[in-house]
């Protein structure tokens, strides 16, 4: 069928991500690939618009953002002045630089191809990064790291992962098919400074349309981990907490947060 670009703006976003996806590594054919970057580009403004909205919907409710660097344990390990520094590059959100395009060639060259839905992220979203809290009230107590809310790295920390490895160490940091094992985040007891199992990674290079982030516990495409996030108001965590009846937000809560927002 294709036409990619007039049906997602036409409201199939579904089966639109659904084909681009099931194109695998076909989506980077030349007759292809414009096409669906446009799509993964409308994408991920979908997705800035939702973040802006539900970013002023938190602070309508409440929600204590961290906004800055949230591990305080290593905090002290750092001088004054990179403490400040680390607090504007975690800020709540963080738009897309303007020599974006030339912090994703340099990612590329040393890490590999990035699917499109992770490089139009970058190009189009930036960083987010929701931790906090939200203070008790008469639906809830203060919830926390209950929440694993939603946090990707900015774009140069992908590749400052890998910077000060040799040659013969990157070689050694592949997986057994040639790929880095990337963090995009930590996870969600580290957002709060327990002991977790460490980051939320992708593997790159991935020549597709979508890639798996590897959570806890499970998998889940990029785009339907941002889905799943949005659905509970920005929080991962909240979808663990209702099967497990802890406490959590108010109905009334979730709908004002959700209510509205875009679909991708």
């Amino acid at each position: 069928m294709a036409n990619w670009l007039k049906r997602y703006q036409q409201g199939s976003y579904q089966e639109v991500y659904d084909e681009l996806v099931a194109l695998q590594e076909s989506v980077f054919d030349k007759t292809i690939y414009p096409e669906a970057n446009l799509v993964a580009q409308m994408m991920m403004k979908r997705v800035r618009y939702n973040l802006e909205v539900l970013i002023s919907r938190l602070k309508v409710l409440g929600y204590q953002f961290i906004d800055g660097y949230w591990d305080h344990a290593s905090a002290r390990y750092y001088t004054s002045e990179e403490l400040v520094k680390l607090n504007e590059k975690y800020r709540v959100f963080n738009v897309p630089s303007s020599n974006v395009l030339s912090q994703l060639s340099d990612v590329e060259r040393l890490l590999g191809t990035l699917p499109l839905s992770l490089r139009s992220w970058y190009e189009e979203v930036g960083s987010v990064n929701l931790i906090g809290t939200f203070p008790a009230s008469k639906n809830h107590p203060a919830l926390s790291s209950i929440l694993d809310p939603l946090l990707i790295w900015p774009v140069e920390d992908l590749s400052s992962q890998f910077l000060d490895l040799s040659s013969e160490e990157l070689e050694e940091m592949k997986d057994e098919e040639g790929r880095f094992i990337v963090d995009i985040a930590v996870d969600g007891p580290l957002k709060y400074g327990y002991s977790g199992s460490g980051g939320y990674t992708v593997r790159i290079p991935c020549k597709s349309f979508d890639t798996l982030i590897e959570l806890e516990d499970e998998e889940l495409l990029f785009v339907n981990y941002l889905r799943t996030c949005f659905q509970w108001g920005g929080f991962f965590g909240l979808v663990s907490a209702k099967k497990r009846s802890l406490p959590s937000l108010s109905s009334e809560e979730l709908t004002f947060l959700t209510q509205g927002l875009l679909q991708f």
